[in-house]
């Protein structure tokens, strides 16, 4: 087993009826509107299955692909997925991307709650209590409550790490913390 790849043992585990059952919460927590298709339950059901098997993970940092076409829904999976390392202990997320108007796409998703792409409920309840998401610029002072989000492009996270500022993401910021990367579009990275 130990030659095989990650995704020969998850659809192993699959197959045998193993994989770990999608948290109620997920769907909860998404917007009423969205209705998951199979293969984001069983891309959730992967990512889980993953993450809770210390076999699977071996004890290291979780690096992880969703490797899914344009329009497939990649983005209601990072929003899941927020959702699910949110009760793991994850309140930081970095969301970087190679251009700015991607970035804008995702802000409208994740954060505008009147747009009808928006990809939350209304409210969300997690581990008992109302979760709020917010926008930050850094991680210097975040809402440990809620969920923060950092949006930023490839070139200004390198300018911000290479050069740092007040204000901006640093080195600094990922020593002994929490913190998720998200790429999309990551073959641009």
């Amino acid at each position: 087993m130990s030659d095989r790849y990650l995704h020969q043992t998850l659809k192993s585990l699959d197959e045998a009826g193993f994989l770990i059952d999608i948290p109620d919460f997920i769907n909860r927590g998404l917007a009423e509107r969205i209705e998951l298709r199979e293969y984001q339950d069983k891309a959730f059901q992967y990512f889980i299955t993953y993450y809770e098997n210390d076999n699977l993970r071996k004890n290291k940092q979780v690096h992880n692909l969703f490797h899914m076409a344009t329009g497939s829904g990649k983005t209601v999976i990072m929003a899941g997925l927020i959702l699910y390392l949110y009760t793991k202990g994850y309140r930081k997320f970095l969301f970087f991307v190679n251009q700015t108007n991607i970035i804008e796409k995702t802000k409208e998703n994740f954060l505008n709650s009147a747009s009808g792409k928006y990809l939350f409920a209304d409210t969300i309840e997690l581990l008992g209590s109302r979760v709020n998401i917010k926008e930050v610029q850094n991680f210097a002072a975040v809402d440990e409550n809620s969920i923060n989000i950092c949006f930023t492009t490839t070139q200004k996270l390198h300018l911000d790490l290479t050069f740092p500022r007040e204000n901006t993401v640093t080195i600094e910021d990922f020593e002994d913390d929490k913190i998720v990367l998200i790429s999309d579009e990551s073959h641009h990275v």
